[in-house]
């Protein structure tokens, strides 16, 4: 099974945060509804792109609120669009494998 993905830029930062945060991050989505992220790199923490989903929890920890989880990937990106591939070439193993969290947008 082919999983359609799209992707959605978030608004531009504005005024001094935009200065630490020059690119914008990057919603996955599937079937127009939220599922995951790309991060963009920032001044400060991290200067590369990193991906990831919410999942849903195999079992119960702590926080019994809430019942999923952000799984993000080790592999680092140097450009958006190598990001977005990467997330195209795994998604069907992806999802076969976990429970993903919808977001209501």
């Amino acid at each position: 099974m082919k999983t359609k993905l799209s992707f959605k830029k978030e608004p531009k930062e504005t005024g001094l945060y935009s200065v630490a945060h020059p690119y914008q991050n990057v919603k996955i989505k599937i079937d127009k509804k939220y599922v995951g992220l790309i991060i963009a790199p920032d001044w400060q923490i991290r200067d590369v792109w990193i991906a990831g989903f919410a999942i849903k929890k195999e079992k119960p920890d702590d926080n019994p609120n809430c019942d999923w989880k952000w799984y993000y990937f080790s592999k680092k990106f140097t450009s958006e669009e190598d990001a977005r591939e990467f997330v195209k070439e795994i998604i069907d193993d992806f999802v076969t494998k976990h429970t993903l969290h919808f977001f209501e947008d």
